[in-house]
């Protein structure tokens, strides 16, 4: 007797909004939970739009792609239909193969820190802002005063670091990438699906079939299923009013 193929799936992931903390562990988790799936994961296929975040958050997304393809197995696919932005191309270039669309916008590579320098509004209205601090540097960061010329320059210096850092962790992934592509990116350019296919950037121009195709092709399956693992629904903020609320519901569940 000739027993059927176990059936085997496509299970695609999606990496939208921000690159943040929450969005990063939400990945992660949900990726852990794929040797627990049925019917078994053959290929996973990443979703990607997003136009960026937090650096330290998308090279975590990257543990658990490479995770994933280590401990599973499984082949990976990125998919890129709209941007693929500074933190938000990390990811997407963790994959095995990249899909892009002619017209997405790949690119923005880089570090950046955005400060305000508030005081002459505040001089305006009257307000001074005092810190005391063990050291120059441990104000840096406030909202509320201009940078002392020892912290301007220490915050330049890790802004620098971790561009460097940025560009070591794009060759890591895509070690193929043209010497053209590197330098362009490491001067914050951006570049379209087709263009990023020829910097060698991405591999390959198409939509989701053609995301869907690779992932066959890799994992070696004609047609395989398709199964979406959605991202986990924002928790509301807890108040102490709702709460409240809900404390005198459920007295209300529980009386007599």
């Amino acid at each position: 007797m000739i027993w059927p193929r176990r059936p085997s799936c496509i299970y695609v992931f999606s990496i939208a909004g921000p690159i943040t903390e929450a969005s990063a562990l939400d990945f992660a988790l949900r990726l852990r939970e794929l040797p627990t799936r049925k019917p078994a994961a053959c290929a996973v296929l990443l979703r990607v739009s997003s136009n960026g975040g937090a650096a330290g958050s998308a090279e975590a997304m990257i543990e658990a792609v490479n995770l994933c393809r280590e401990e599973l197995g499984l082949p990976i696919v990125a998919l890129v239909m709209e941007t693929a932005l500074s933190a938000g191309l990390l990811p997407a270039l963790a994959a095995d193969r990249v899909v892009v669309t002619p017209s997405a916008t790949l690119g923005g590579a880089g570090a950046i820190v955005r400060l305000l320098s508030p005081s002459a509004l505040l001089s305006k209205l009257g307000v001074r802002y005092t810190a005391y601090a063990s050291n120059d540097l441990k104000d840096m960061f406030s909202h509320c005063a201009d940078l002392a010329p020892e912290a301007e320059q220490a915050l330049h210096e890790l802004v620098q670091k971790n561009g460097r850092q940025f560009m070591t962790t794009i060759l890591a992934c895509r070690p193929a990438l043209s010497p053209e592509g590197m330098s362009r990116l490491a001067a914050g350019q951006v570049f379209n699906g087709a263009e990023a296919v020829a910097l060698g950037l991405a591999d390959v121009v198409g939509g989701f079939y053609a995301a869907v195709a690779e992932c066959g092709r890799l994992a070696g399956h004609g047609a395989p299923l398709l199964r979406f693992v959605e991202q986990a629904p924002a928790v509301p903020a807890v108040t102490w009013s709702s709460l409240d609320g809900w404390l005198r519901m459920g007295k209300r569940w529980l009386s007599p």
